[in-house]
């Protein structure tokens, strides 16, 4: 792996773990990247060397008491992901933001949120208001973290491997996700989360790409983060330029971008810190909470209503 493509990680990844803490912005960010220059030096502050730090003018202390609390409160987290592969540290960065985004997600949820839908409720005889709930609740939830997930799956391979700045190819409504350097030349992917994402003209958008960018030592892939290849679509396959010699599905995908054999099971491993090492609740024990909570409310606003009734007044 390239020295200086890690270096360049290592500055990203102090300037996004600042931006977490109410009190530092883009500047203030900068300068301590600027001051501390690793991840480890960052990960390893006191408060005193936080405290010391002065401004560019050097007139008044760079950060204030409840901003450096913030920051080591954060900071403590990285301990278990400090001395080894800023990717993996990226990988735990990202799944820990991703983790608590969706916590807090699920807590700020109001009942009237819910778009319920009678009819769908009547088909599959959901009968008591806490089943009614819980299908839709699970419903809203899920749709919002698996398209949170594309996103935030796709950072954690560009931080295993990728360039970090624009990718200036492709063709007009087509956009390339990554641009990955090896010896054999340069690789660019469209990213999909699984083996079954993309219809038919999807997959003609991108054989338009195929035919726009590759020449010798370009090449562009279609590289899925999960799933095995006899589980990719007939869709895909038989319309794909290339078929699955086009695809890297799962680890292949992982291992290829970084250029290391099982490097997906790392991936896997810290993304399980990520979120177990949280002090919040799990998720599975939120959504629980919030059932309750959304049938105690549905049973206080209705009082002596049926469910079939109510449903009535969402149609």
């Amino acid at each position: 792996m390239d020295a200086q493509l890690l270096d360049c990680y290592e500055h990203e990844l102090i300037l996004a773990i600042c931006r977490k803490v109410d009190g530092i912005g883009e500047q203030t960010a900068r300068r301590l990247a600027g001051h501390f220059g690793r991840f480890r030096a960052l990960v390893a502050a006191d408060r005193q060397q936080l405290a010391a730090l002065r401004n560019e003018s050097g007139s008044r202390r760079l950060l204030g008491e409840a901003t450096i609390e913030g920051l080591l409160g954060i900071l403590r987290s990285y301990d278990d992901v400090v001395d080894g592969d800023i990717r993996i540290a990226w990988a735990f960065h990202i799944g820990r933001v991703f983790f608590e985004k969706q916590l807090a997600g699920v807590r700020a949820m109001r009942l009237q949120d819910l778009d319920v839908n009678p009819l769908l409720a009547r088909i599959l005889n959901l009968r008591r208001p806490r089943d009614i709930i819980r299908f839709n609740l699970y419903q809203s939830v899920t749709r919002s973290i698996v398209t949170s997930w594309g996103r935030a799956v796709e950072r954690m391979l560009k931080f295993s491997g990728c360039e970090l700045g624009p990718i200036d190819v492709g063709t007009k409504g087509n956009r390339l996700d990554l641009k990955k350097l090896r010896e054999d030349g340069t690789h660019y992917f469209q990213i999909k989360s699984g083996p079954n994402t993309m219809n038919v003209g999807m997959v003609e958008s991108l054989n338009q790409a195929i035919d726009a960018i590759e020449a010798p030592g370009v090449h562009l892939h279609l590289g899925m983060s999960y799933g095995r290849p006899d589980r990719i679509s007939q869709q895909i396959l038989k319309n794909l330029r290339g078929g699955e010699a086009r695809t890297k599905t799962g680890r292949a995908l992982w291992n290829f971008i970084a250029e290391e054999q099982d490097y997906h099971k790392a991936v896997m491993d810290v993304l399980g810190k990520a979120a177990l090492e949280t002090d919040q609740a799990s998720f599975d024990e939120l959504m629980k909470e919030k059932i309750q909570a959304f049938s105690e409310e549905w049973e206080a606003s209705h009082p002596g209503r049926s469910a079939d009734d109510v449903l009535d007044d969402y149609l």
